[in-house]
C-alpha cells in the first residue's frame, strides 16, 4: 500500500490564481488558469496517466526519474496514459505520487506554458519509498498540465480520479438510463394484387410477379384474399348466402342447410341446420346437404337410387314402386314401358333428336327414355317377341335381332 507523508508547505501566487483544499496527504494547493469560468466536477473511474517506473509499470510518455529541477508534461485531454479523457476538460482531480525519492524535495503541478507557482503539491522526503497527495490541477488552452521537481530523484505517478468540465457545456456522459416506451409503429407495407371484379380485393390465384408490396393499393390493385376476382359479390367482406354453393366471404367455408344422413348415402332427412361447411372437406360424416331420403336406414334406398319393378319397395322415393310389364312376352325389360313412360314405345320421335323410343344403350335416347333404361337394358325392340338379347342374329337384314348394335353377329 502506498505510504503517506504529510506535509506542510508555504506557497504563493505568481501569475495564477491558487486555492486550497484538504488532501489525502495534508494541504492541496491547486493552481487555475487565468480568467477560467465556471467548471462542474465528474468523478470518473480512476486510471493511470503517467508511471516513470520502468516496465510492466511504465505508462505515459516519460520511463526513467525526473531530476532536479525538472519537469514532466501531460495531456489531460483525450487518450492519455490509460485514460480516456473528455476533450473538454478544464482541470482534472489526480492522485499525485513519487517513488523512491533520493533528496527531499518538493512537486508542484500547473496549467503548462504558465507561470510556475511557487506552491507545493507533494514533498517527498529522502530515501522516503512512497509519498502521495490529492491534487486538482487546471489545464492549458491546449489541455496540458507540467509537473516541476525541485531536487533530487524520483519517478512521478499519476492517477485521475475525476475532470472538471465546462458547466455550460456538461461533462462525461453519465450510465446509459432505461429505455422509454416504444413510439407509435409507422406504416406497414403488404401485399396487394390485380382486382378484376373492382370490388377493392385482389385475387388469390395471381402469378407472383403480378404482386406488389407497398404501404398504399395501387391503381387496379388491392389486397389479395379474393376467392373469385370475377364476381364483386365474392370477396371477403361479402355475405355468405344460404345453399348456394358458393364461399361469398373467402373464409373457406359455405353456408349449407345440412340433413341428418344416418345410412351414409349422401341424402339426409329432418329439418335441416343452416351450417358452415369447409369447402375442402365438404359436410361432416352424418350430415348432407342433400334432402329426400325416404328410408334413411337402407344406404340402397334415396332419391338417386334405382326403381326395381315389381319388388314393392320405393328405391328412389318417388312414392311409386314400378310394376312388371313386358310388352312383347320375351320376359326382357320388364317394367320399363311403365317406367319410361308412354314416350319410349309410341314409335314417335319425341324430342326431335332423331332418335325413336329406346336408345339401346348407346345413348340419345327418345324423351323419357334418356333416363334409366341402362339398368334394364336387353330387348331393344319390345314390341317383336322374336327381337332380344337372346335371339340369334340374321346378317344383312337391316334388323338387330340380339340388341348388341351390330346387324352383322
Amino acid at each position: 500500500m502506498l505510504a503517506t507523508r504529510t506535509t506542510r508547505a508555504r506557497w504563493a501566487a505568481l501569475g495564477a490564481a491558487v486555492a486550497i483544499t484538504a488532501g489525502a496527504g495534508g494541504l492541496t494547493f491547486v493552481s487555475a488558469a487565468d480568467g477560467d469560468g465556471g467548471s462542474t466536477f465528474v468523478p470518473i473511474t480512476p486510471c493511470r496517466i503517467g508511471d516513470s517506473r520502468s516496465a510492466p509499470n511504465n505508462v505515459g510518455p516519460y520511463e526513467g526519474p525526473i531530476g532536479p529541477a525538472a519537469e514532466y508534461t501531460y495531456d489531460g485531454r483525450g487518450t492519455s496514459g490509460e485514460c480516456e479523457l473528455p476533450d473538454d476538460a478544464t482541470a482534472l482531480s489526480v492522485n499525485l505520487t513519487s517513488a523512491a525519492a533520493s533528496a527531499r524535495s518538493f512537486y508542484t503541478a500547473y496549467p503548462t506554458g504558465e507561470t510556475r507557482p511557487l506552491a507545493a503539491h507533494l514533498v517527498p522526503g529522502a530515501g522516503t519509498p512512497v509519498t502521495e497527495n490529492g491534487v486538482q490541477v487546471a489545464l492549458s488552452d491546449d489541455g496540458k498540465f507540467t509537473v516541476y521537481n525541485n531536487a533530487g530523484t524520483s519517478h512521478v505517478i499519476i492517477d485521475v480520479l475525476g475532470v472538471f468540465v465546462p458547466s455550460s457545456g456538461g461533462g462525461v456522459a453519465g450510465p446509459a438510463g432505461p429505455a422509454g416506451p416504444a413510439g407509435p409503429a409507422g406504416p406497414e407495407k403488404e401485399l396487394f394484387s390485380p382486382d378484376g371484379d373492382g370490388d377493392g380485393f385482389g385475387g388469390i390465384y395471381v402469378n407472383a410477379g403480378q404482386i406488389q408490396l407497398a404501404v398504399t393499393a395501387p391503381s387496379g390493385f388491392g389486397p389479395i384474399g379474393d376467392c373469385d376476382d370475377f364476381d364483386p359479390a365474392i370477396n371477403p367482406d361479402g355475405t355468405e348466402v344460404l345453399d348456394t354453393y358458393q364461399d361469398e366471404d373467402c373464409d373457406g367455408f359455405q353456408l349449407q342447410t345440412l340433413y341428418t344422413d344416418g345410412d351414409g348415402d349422401y341424402w339426409g332427412v329432418g329439418a335441416g341446420t343452416p351450417t358452415e361447411v369447409d369447402t375442402n372437406t365438404g359436410p361432416p360424416a352424418g350430415l348432407t346437404s342433400n334432402f329426400g331420403d325416404c328410408d334413411d336406414a337402407d344406404p340402397s334406398i334415396n332419391p338417386n337410387a334405382f326403381d326395381v319393378p315389381g319388388d314393392g319397395i320405393d328405391q328412389n322415393c318417388d312414392s311409386y314402386n314400378e310394376p312388371l310389364s313386358d310388352g312383347d312376352g320375351d320376359l326382357e325389360n320388364l317394367g320399363l314401358d311403365h317406367y319410361f313412360g308412354s314416350q319410349c314405345n309410341d314409335g314417335v320421335d319425341n324430342d326431335g333428336d332423331g332418335n325413336v323410343d329406346y336408345d339401346f344403350g348407346f345413348g340419345g335416347g327418345d324423351g323419357e327414355c334418356d333416363s334409366e333404361f341402362d339398368a334394364f337394358e336387353g330387348d331393344c325392340d319390345d314390341g317383336d317377341p322374336t327381337v332380344n338379347s337372346a335371339a340369334t342374329e340374321t346378317a344383312g337384314d337391316f334388323v338387330d335381332q340380339n340388341c348388341n348394335g351390330d346387324d352383322d353377329t
